[in-house]
């Protein structure tokens, strides 16, 4: 007896097989296809905002963002901190130095600066978020050495502490001060004006304030002269930032002034209103 042959599919699928042949065929078409799609599909969902890493930056100046033994610290970190922690982020808050943070936030995209002072000359260079930081610029001298309540007397100083890159040097320039020294570093401003290297100090009220603690100074020993200019820092994306991740940020620091979190942070670290 001749064995017995499988019974012919009849169906849709059987008469695709004979059409076009085995399974064989449909799996090389169907490698191909995966081939081509694949990666134009991973591209378009790579560059999604979603997949796309967040960078987080924050300028090295305390009492807004600092290193102490070892521990990142600092108003504005902290609260850049809490941030993340709502928003359920895992960026890491990347401690640079003012003129780098500034390049970073500016130069590269998807970039949170946690501050960043607003002034015409950077008015363009990145999107404003929120603000952070009210302070203002003042020129701060020894008692008994130097005074510095007017432009005119400021502008006799032999010679004034600023910042690389920072609002108070453009500050200085607005106000015709020319004979500016610029480090990258508040506490070396401080103890070149201890030390007579400068007769004065551009720096907000906060920052002298916590040098000044940080050293066992008391603010009674200096002059606060003239205010150079008032002070806003903001939150502040790259200008590519999409639509949604500055619409969160800005909700959630919103949330977090009505709830009270960002005064407690700002009495943890002194910092106050100008």
């Amino acid at each position: 007896m001749l064995p017995l042959s499988p019974k012919p599919n009849t169906g849709v699928l059987g008469r695709m097989s004979c059409r076009f042949g085995s399974g064989t065929f449909w799996r090389k078409i169907f490698s191909g296809i995966r081939r081509l799609v694949s990666p134009v599909f991973l591209l378009s969902i790579s560059q999604t905002p979603c997949a796309q890493t967040l960078r987080v930056v924050c300028a090295e100046i305390a009492p807004f963002c600092y290193v102490e033994d070892g521990v990142s610290r600092g108003y504005v970190y902290e609260i850049g901190q809490e941030i993340l922690k709502r928003l359920e982020l895992q960026s890491r808050i990347e401690i640079q130095p003012l003129a780098r943070s500034l390049q970073t936030v500016q130069k590269n995209s998807r970039v949170i600066s946690l501050w960043v002072g607003r002034i015409p000359e950077r008015e363009k260079t990145v999107r404003w978020l929120t603000p952070i930081v009210i302070d203002a610029f003042h020129i701060f001298t020894l008692k008994g050495r130097a005074e510095a309540n007017t432009v005119d007397k400021a502008r006799q100083l032999s010679a004034i502490a600023s910042t690389i890159a920072g609002a108070n040097l453009i500050a200085a320039q607005h106000a015709s001060l020319l004979r500016i020294e610029a480090t990258s570093s508040e506490e070396s401003n401080l103890k070149k004006l201890l030390v007579g290297r400068v007769d004065g100090w551009i720096a907000t009220k906060n920052t002298a304030d916590y040098t000044f603690a940080k050293h066992g100074l008391q603010r009674s020993e200096f002059n606060r002269g003239i205010k150079l200019a008032d002070y806003t820092a903001y939150i502040a994306a790259s200008v590519d930032i999409d639509e949604q991740t500055a619409s969160e940020w800005i909700r959630v620091f919103e949330t977090m002034h009505s709830d009270g979190h960002t005064r407690r942070i700002m009495q943890k670290y002194g910092v106050g209103d100008p």
